[in-house]
């Protein structure tokens, strides 16, 4: 399974893709969401991931913003969303993300086998 991993924490990413890595997944990791909107539209890399897992609250292009630009290249990608907040201004995160058939959503901190869950499911 290849996993793109978005998330301006360093540790974060760092973290996951460390243990993906070791369960044999592909993994490609970004701490800048602009970066990750070149890196999909620059190259043939529509598809290319099964899952995106996308921290909803970051620097420049939000997960909000960044999920619906990602959903317009990768069509058949699952995202999972994650974030250290389950609201913003009173509102829950899964009321933000519920028009962009995300698969999931991940409080932080969370356990790997939390994360395994949801992309397996």
């Amino acid at each position: 399974m290849n996993v793109l991993i978005i998330d301006d924490d360093a540790a974060i990413t760092d973290s996951i893709s460390a243990y993906l890595r070791m369960k044999k997944h592909g993994v490609r990791v970004f701490n800048d969401s602009e970066q990750v909107i070149r890196h999909l539209t620059e190259g043939n890399h529509a598809n290319r991931y099964d899952t995106i897992l996308v921290d909803i609250f970051m620097p420049g292009l939000e997960g909000v913003e960044l999920i619906q630009m990602i959903r317009r290249a990768l069509v058949f990608c699952d995202i999972i969303v994650m974030s250290g907040y389950e609201e913003r201004n009173g509102i829950k995160i899964e009321t933000l993300i519920k028009d962009y058939e995300v698969k999931g959503f991940l409080k932080k901190p969370f356990k790997v086998k939390e994360l395994m869950a949801h992309i397996q499911a």
